[in-house]
Formats: C-alpha cells, structure tokens, sequence
C-alpha cells in the first residue's frame, strides 16, 4: 500500500529543499530506523500556496516491508521544519 504525503506552503515566503524530496525523512518511531526518499538532489523551491505530492511504497532501503507501527514523517526547509505522525497496520 502506498503512503502519500502532501507538503503545502502555507506561508508567505518561499521555501527552498534541499532535493526533489523535499528533503522528506520516514522514521520508525520505536526502533529509529529511517526509510529515505529516493529523489534527484537539486534544490527545490515551492513558492506560497504551492503544494507536491510524495508517495512512499513502505519499503526500505534493503528491499524489505516496513513493519507495523507508528512513524513519522518530517521535512526541513532552509527556514522551516514540519512534522506529522502516521501508523502502518
């Protein structure tokens, strides 16, 4: 199953990441393990109002299916960082 996360600037100013990502990190929130994005590693700017879209198929690095639990989601921008909480069943 596929996870899909929509980031939105909500504010008035630009906000530059550091890849097509945005920078986006899935942590395992018992065992800290983190599940990257792959992405092209250009800047990328999403300007007031815009939003993209991610898509993450629960896998990790090494091929295997994240297990149940809760985790988080989170991206940093050269002047924010925002963070919400989801759970695999």
């Amino acid at each position: 199953e596929i996870v899909s996360i929509m980031i939105t600037n909500r504010g008035s100013a630009e906000q530059t990441f550091p890849n097509s990502a945005l920078g986006l990190t899935i942590r395992n929130l018992a065992s800290n393990e983190l599940y990257p994005i792959l992405s092209s590693q250009v800047i990328t700017i999403l300007g007031p109002g815009d939003s993209k879209s991610l898509r993450w198929d629960q896998v990790g690095v090494n091929g295997n299916q994240a297990p149940s639990g809760n985790y988080s989601a989170s991206v940093n921008s050269d002047i924010t960082t925002a963070q919400i909480t989801f759970s695999i069943r």
